[in-house]
């Protein structure tokens, strides 16, 4: 297959111009529904090579079909042009504060390849050192593109017929491209399979299905994808401790990013026998097989049912669980004392409009 030379991601997108176009987290370029015209002047593509012949230039893209879209390549071994009086950087000014308009028409009249409405397309009569790439969006609804790359040699299938055939943008160049393109895309899905057993790199669906294999059974799409890949990233260890306390406390470290404080039954034993039972009657498991577990930060209901769902597979077979989850703010009396779950609350001013405070009022947020 062709050579990649440009996979263009964010780090070159907070290179580039954006007019309405945002990047997110899951999106390398989204544009918002309320916004009507949007444009992206990409910084220059430098091949390092006079006279480069581009090739294919691919987006992943989601469009509304009240959204309009073009594409814009011009190449060139010289950025700055001349008028014979003055001279102009392409660079600085597709980066400059024109406005869309003013630049998609100077693109025009540099004689900028255009493509519409397409998400695959041929740079092939593009020749230059220096590649300029703009995209814009018209219309309304959704635009997002959440990949984007660029083949540096073209069409190599065009080299292996004799000379007479060889002409670029001709209408056998073309026509060999369909075929040389749907090699070139077998052949890079060929490459990718390694990454499907990579779990850094595996599409996210396959995760519940590796952890099946693994012993771990998890809820498709129910947790995030970071998390989901650790768990499979440490299921021969889990699987290796289950029903041990290290498990449970790595299960919930897992999910909420903090370590656990796990009471077992002598735990609890122990404590009673300092004639500390009245400050633990509330942590007292349901049975002598019961576990309580301990958070510092209340847990949404996801959170609660996922964990749940982990610890079921990997607490001892007859241990039920008992989750607390620890405030941060208690109200202390004379005789407490400062532990994890207390805090002294800071005295704030107040300030009445009329009148004055008494001993016998007390203000509160």
């Amino acid at each position: 297959m062709p050579e990649i030379i440009f996979t263009i991601k964010k780090n070159r997108i907070e290179r580039s111009h954006l007019t309405g176009f945002v990047s997110t987290d899951d999106m390398l370029l989204h544009v918002p529904d309320e916004v009507g015209t949007a444009g992206i002047f990409m910084d220059v593509l430098d091949s390092g090579e006079k006279g480069m012949l581009w090739g294919r230039f691919v987006m992943d893209l989601t469009a509304d079909e009240s959204r309009a879209w073009y594409v814009y390549g011009y190449a060139t071994d010289d950025p700055v042009i001349s008028d014979g009086v003055k001279y102009l950087d392409i660079r600085e000014y597709l980066q400059s504060d024109a406005s869309v308009f003013e630049k998609e028409d100077f693109m025009k009249r540099l004689g900028a390849k255009r493509f519409t409405q397409k998400s695959d397309m041929l740079f092939y009569n593009c020749k230059g050192r220096y590649l300029f790439l703009a995209i814009i969006a018209k219309g309304e609804g959704t635009f997002d593109i959440s990949g984007m790359r660029l083949d540096q040699e073209g069409d190599i299938f065009l080299n292996i017929f004799p000379e007479i055939y060889r002409e670029r943008d001709s209408f056998f160049h073309r026509y060999v491209s369909i075929f040389a393109e749907i090699y070139h895309d077998t052949q890079a899905e060929i490459d990718a399979l390694p990454d499907l057993l990579d779990l850094d790199k595996c599409p996210p669906q396959l995760l519940t299905v590796y952890s099946r294999w693994l012993g771990i059974e998890l809820i498709p799409d129910s947790f995030p994808e970071d998390v989901m890949r650790r768990l499979v990233k440490e299921a021969w260890q889990l699987n290796r401790m289950k029903g041990s306390k290290w498990a449970i406390e790595r299960c919930i470290e897992i999910v909420t990013g903090e370590k656990p404080i796990v009471l077992e039954q002598n735990t609890i034993v122990s404590y009673e026998l300092k004639d500390k039972a009245d400050q633990i009657s509330s942590l007292k498991p349901s049975d002598r097989y019961g576990v309580t577990v301990l958070l510092e930060n209340p847990l949404d209901e996801e959170k609660k049912t996922f964990i749940f769902h982990l610890l079921n597979q990997f607490c001892p077979i007859r241990s039920r669980i008992k989750l607390i989850e620890l405030s941060k703010d208690s109200m202390l009396d004379g005789n407490s004392y400062l532990d994890m779950n207390a805090m002294v609350f800071q005295l704030k001013d107040a300030t009445l409009d009329s009148g004055q405070i008494d001993g016998g009022l007390v203000l509160s947020e």
